[in-house]
């Protein structure tokens, strides 16, 4: 057996070592001066004060699922895209490579939508239905 120490050996004897050391003396005048930095402005303190006592705050994480799409809805969708933005199909092209995306009808899909000309957004798009 290797008399040479794990990293969670030295860890723990290392903080084994530090408890040994800290009195509580100590412990509460680290904590004062904490309060006092962060009573004085430090924001670096204010953080470290308050993730200490409160606890880090969580971020909270919002899905918003939307409604699954038919592949014929999908094609309109990405048409009045490329209708809107031409330039959007170069970049495609060149992002699949070999794979070339097919030009899509703009007869067959101009009767069926109307694009908001104002709308920057695809989000905005107004379709026919």
């Amino acid at each position: 057996m290797s008399s040479r120490l794990t990293v969670h050996a030295r860890q723990k004897m290392l903080k084994q070592s530090l408890m040994a050391a800290v009195t509580p003396e100590d412990m509460q005048d680290v904590i004062l001066m904490l309060i006092e930095r962060a009573r004085g402005g430090s924001i670096a303190a204010a953080k470290e004060l308050l993730d200490r006592t409160l606890g880090k705050p969580t971020q909270e994480i919002i899905v918003d699922q939307q409604e699954s799409r038919s592949p014929t809805e999908v094609r309109t969708k990405l048409a009045a895209l490329l209708l809107a933005h031409p330039e959007l199909k170069s970049v495609l092209d060149s992002a699949h490579g070999e794979r070339e995306i097919e030009a899509l009808p703009q007869n067959e899909f101009s009767a069926e939508m109307k694009v908001n000309p104002i709308s920057e957004s695809p989000e905005k798009y107004e379709y026919d239905e």
